[in-house]
C-alpha cells in the first residue's frame, strides 16, 4: 500500500510481519526502557526495519535510526523520514532533504470513528464539505483522522511545535484517493495521498523543500 500514497522522491517499505526483537539486527534496542514488553518491541524493532529498508532503496547508509526526546525518529543527516505502525501493519518513508522538507504517513483500521471524535477533529466547514462528497463505503471520517495524523508526523520534526487537528484546513478528493491539507502561515498547502485495502487506511503526505510562501 504504501508505494501508492508516496510522492517520486520517497521511498518506503512496510510489512505485515514482526520481526524478532531479539535478533542481532535490531540496532535500535537501547533507544527504550529495559523493561519494554516484548509486542512493543517487536513493534519498534519492525517499524526501524522498515526504515533501513527504505533508507537502502533510496540509496541511504541504512544505519541505525535512533529515538528524538520526543519520540520521533532521529535520521540520519540529510534525511527525513516518517514511521507508522496499526495492528497487523508497520511501514516506514524516507526521503532526501534537498527534495523534501518533511514527509509524514499514518496506518489506521479501517473502521469508523465515534460522531464525537469525528466532531473534535473536524471544523464545522470541512464536515459540510466532506457531507457532500460521493463517497462508496470508505469510512471518511477515519480517513480524515489519518491524514491529520499524516499532516502533524511532517509538522512536528519541521517545526518543533504542536499542531491541532483543527489548526489545519483538509480537502478530500475521493476519486483520486488524494486530499490537501492547508497549514498555517508560512506553509504553503501540502498534498497527500491515501489508500484503503485489508481493512486498513495508509495515508501520506510530503512539504517540499520549497514549501514556505
Amino acid at each position: 500500500m504504501i508505494e501508492h500514497v508516496l510522492p517520486a522522491a520517497a521511498a518506503g517499505a512496510e510489512t505485515t510481519a514482526d520481526v524478532d526483537p531479539s535478533a542481532s539486527d535490531f540496532l535500535e534496542r537501547g533507544a527504550l526502557a529495559p523493561r519494554t514488553r516484548r509486542p512493543r518491541l517487536a513493534e519498534f524493532a519492525t517499524g526501524r526495519s522498515c526504515a533501513r529498508t527504505a533508507l537502502r532503496e533510496l540509496g541511504a547508509p541504512a544505519g541505525p535510526v535512533g529515538r528524538g526526546p520526543h519520540r520521533e525518529p532521529h535520521w540520519p543527516p540529510g534525511i527525513v523520514g516518517s514511521i507508522t505502525h496499526c495492528p497487523g501493519y508497520r511501514a516506514a518513508a524516507v526521503a532526501r532533504a534537498c527534495r523534501v522538507r518533511a514527509i509524514g504517513i499514518d496506518a489506521e483500521p479501517h473502521r469508523p470513528l465515534s460522531p464525537r471524535m469525528f466532531a473534535r477533529i473536524t471544523s464545522a466547514a470541512e464536515r459540510r464539505e466532506l457531507a457532500a462528497l460521493p463517497w462508496t463505503g470508505a469510512h471518511v471520517d477515519r480517513i480524515v483522522f489519518s491524514a491529520k495524523e499524516s499532516v502533524y508526523k511532517a509538522w512536528f520534526p519541521m517545526t518543533g511545535a504542536d499542531l491541532g487537528f483543527t489548526d489545519v484546513r483538509l480537502s478530500l478528493d475521493p476519486l483520486r484517493r488524494r486530499f490537501v491539507v492547508e497549514l498555517p502561515a508560512p506553509f504553503a498547502p501540502v498534498r497527500g495521498r491515501y489508500a484503503v485495502a485489508c481493512g486498513r487506511i495508509v495515508t501520506a503526505v510530503a512539504v517540499p523543500a520549497d514549501g514556505i510562501r
